[in-house]
């Protein structure tokens, strides 16, 4: 007999049910409520974290023995908890399958749970074969990397114990956020001003608080004081280590914990970072030259060209001007070097992006607008050229100055980059500032509040970034 389940069916007392899954996976109507479906995912649930509790144990025996061992014990060891590794791996796949076997049983009104069991089974699947293959070549090497052993022993133990903690608190249906997750396990750098800074004790910054959802590993490169163009203040992104020491009169710290060792691009590209796959650049606040003069002067075009009948893509190599171009001119249009033209906000992050791109050209790249700093374009007084000739139009006129939003709006329509605007979500307004942005320093900074709110929106804007 097929079973159907009703979520009209469910009553109050089953609120808790009744959030965990999406309204409209079942129909009305049946034979069977949603108890017994409960019970089984719940009796499921029990048999994980009793699995992830013995792994932990293992674990901690396992550095334990490590620690102690010599190098014979070491090959002992590895053969016997890799077989020990196997067998779990045989029998997790193999409780996964029986678990969709279970789900197979139901009939089509539960399909989309089957769908989603089908996805965490490939996941939890590919997770565990990488685990695995991980673990084999770490022992491999066992004798001569036995301090590098007990770092990842104690790395694993940290995410079990994590997991553990998750699979034990009233939020587990966020798991199923994770099947469709692209930045799990994933490097994110994070290049910010302080208002990407959590001032206050104890308390995580908004990039935190989305590496605590999302699960990325996180580079976090804040510099107070951070911003883009050539300036005789704080940390010019753009100048090398010599260029602080002769413009400046001032050294980079060599340690990456201090202040300002993050000041400098050739410390933020560096080796190290190659490998990471999203760079978040969140440096709105602190500059102040957010003229076109020097982006009229780059030179950019991916060498892509369309049909106007078709419109179908293609890549055009008939003349130099259907070529991809990535260069800056002088003002009579001769060629001209990328450090000649970092006056300008947009000029810096050009500047910026050609390293980025030299580093690993495969990095996705977005930007973040976290503070209402430099927001908006605003019309400012300035001299007026021609005063002195013409008296009488005035000292002063009044001139359009761009801020912040438009010049990465220019930038995001020309080379494709994301533009993730959390302020003009924050919902700050009269009723809310004084709750929203602290008086620590200044009003740019975020209160604990803001930082969660901008990191749960954060780690949604991410999703659509793949």
């Amino acid at each position: 007999m097929s079973i159907k389940v009703s979520y009209n069916s469910l009553s109050v007392k089953d609120e808790t049910t009744k959030k965990f899954l999406p309204i409209g996976m079942f129909s009305s109507g049946g034979d069977k409520s949603l108890k017994e479906i409960k019970s089984f995912a719940d009796s499921k649930k029990q048999e994980t974290i009793q699995s992830l509790e013995q792994a932990i144990t293992n674990l901690n025996e396992t550095k334990k023995q490590i620690l102690s061992s010599t190098e014979q014990e070491f090959n002992d060891i590895k053969n016997t908890k890799v077989n020990e590794f196997n067998t779990a791996s045989t029998n997790a796949s193999k409780d996964i399958d029986d678990l969709k076997t279970e789900a197979g049983k139901i009939s089509k009104d539960v399909s989309d749970l089957k769908k989603n069991l089908n996805s965490f089974k490939d996941n939890f699947s590919s997770q565990m074969e990488t685990i695995k293959n991980n673990a084999e070549g770490d022992v491999q090497s066992l004798s001569d990397q036995k301090d590098d052993i007990v770092k990842q022993l104690n790395t694993a133990l940290t995410r079990g114990q994590q997991l553990l903690d998750s699979l034990n608190s009233n939020d587990n249906k966020i798991s199923i956020l994770n099947l469709q997750n692209p930045w799990y396990g994933k490097k994110i750098g994070f290049v910010g001003t302080a208002v990407g800074i959590n001032s206050f004790p104890n308390e995580n910054s908004y990039i935190e608080e989305a590496q605590q959802i999302l699960g990325f590993d996180l580079v976090e490169m804040c510099t107070t004081g951070l911003k883009v163009h050539e300036d005789v203040t704080g940390y010019p992104l753009i100048y090398s280590k010599n260029e602080y020491k002769n413009n400046l009169k001032k050294t980079i710290p060599t340690d990456k914990t201090q202040e300002g060792y993050y000041g400098t691009w050739e410390n933020v590209f560096s080796e190290e970072n190659q490998d990471i796959d999203l760079w978040l650049f969140a440096i709105n606040a602190n500059n102040n030259a957010f003229g076109t003069s020097e982006w009229s002067r780059f030179m950019h075009d991916a060498g892509l060209s369309y049909h106007d009948d078709d419109v179908s893509l293609v890549t055009s190599t008939d003349t130099d001007d259907q070529k991809k171009k990535w260069y800056f001119v002088d003002d009579v249009g001769d060629l001209d070097n990328f450090e000649n033209n970092r006056e300008t906000f947009l000029g810096g992050l050009i500047y910026l992006l050609d390293k980025l791109y030299a580093l690993n050209p495969n990095a996705r790249v977005a930007f973040i607008i976290d503070t209402y700093a430099n927001y908006k374009d605003r019309k400012d007084q300035v001299p007026n050229p021609n005063y002195s000739s013409n008296p009488s139009s005035g000292r002063y006129i009044l001139q359009n100055i761009e801020g912040a939003k438009s010049c990465l709006q220019l930038l995001s329509n020309s080379l494709n980059i994301p533009v993730i605007d959390l302020w003009k979500k924050s919902n700050v307004n009269a009723m809310t500032v004084d709750s929203l942005l602290s008086d620590r320093f200044d009003s740019w900074c975020l209160k604990p509040d803001m930082h969660k709110m901008f990191g749960k929106m954060l780690a949604g804007e991410l999703l659509s970034i793949s």
